[in-house]
């Protein structure tokens, strides 16, 4: 049997220190509707989106050809306004206020894309070095999460963007056509369980229409040329 291991190319990379840093959203991925499995047991299907910071101010080396770049951390959560929901919660910090009563009846998610926030970078240990004595913590042993969310000062500054802005949305792919360049841009591993979704079945693969989901479809309509992003009004 032939085993997988770690590629030749991967150089581990010393994480900063625990911090609260500006941060900018400018990934947006709309994994679509896909089984809600809990302990090994499917409940419904939800559908989910998965949301990536850049941290401008905290930078590393993980290509020696681009130089320093920006860490970035990841959330990925259901697409739901209820109150309880993980992405109404994140919202009422983010930007400080919640939901109002029309974003519960449909909020645009996209429009995240491109907005600044504080972030609370925090250490979380890979499960397979758990209890080991670490002597560097490093992108190896350890993963860069977010542990918070607070809207940024107007007065506080941040540098430019610097990855590019990457949106994915099946409303946009079902109105415009499949691009396989721009579903390559998608990490392997969410490529991998939005080909299980709903909408890749239906959209790239022509089969039955996706189920009806209720509360967790509550994205909207999307606004295909938002113009310049800013912080105002959200």
């Amino acid at each position: 049997m032939p085993k997988a291991t770690q590629s030749g190319n991967f150089k581990p990379v010393k994480l900063p220190q625990p911090q609260t840093v500006v941060a900018r959203c400018y990934s947006l991925i709309d994994i679509g509707t896909v089984p809600n499995i809990y302990n090994g047991v499917q409940n419904g299907v939800h559908r989910r989106i998965f949301l990536t910071w850049e941290l401008p101010t905290l930078l590393g080396v993980f290509n020696e050809e681009k130089g320093k770049q920006p860490f970035v951390v990841s959330e990925e959560m259901t697409l739901s306004t209820n109150e309880n929901s993980n992405l109404a919660k994140l919202i009422a910090q983010w930007r400080g206020k919640a939901f109002t009563a029309e974003e519960r009846k449909s909020f645009d998610t996209n429009k995240m894309v491109g907005k600044t926030c504080l972030v609370q970078a925090v250490h979380k240990r890979k499960k397979k070095f758990e209890g080991q004595d670490i002597a560097e913590i490093t992108n190896e042993n350890t993963n860069l999460k977010m542990g918070g969310i607070l809207a940024r000062p107007n007065e506080m500054p941040i540098p430019e963007q610097v990855n590019p802005t990457f949106l994915w949305d099946w409303d946009i792919v079902e109105a415009e056509g499949f691009s396989q360049e721009e579903f390559d841009k998608i990490p392997n591993f969410l490529q991998e369980k939005i080909k299980g979704s709903e909408e890749y079945r239906r959209i790239v693969g022509n089969e039955a229409p996706a189920a009806n989901v209720t509360e967790a479809s509550a994205q909207g309509q999307v606004d295909q040329d938002p113009g310049p992003v800013t912080d105002e009004g959200w």
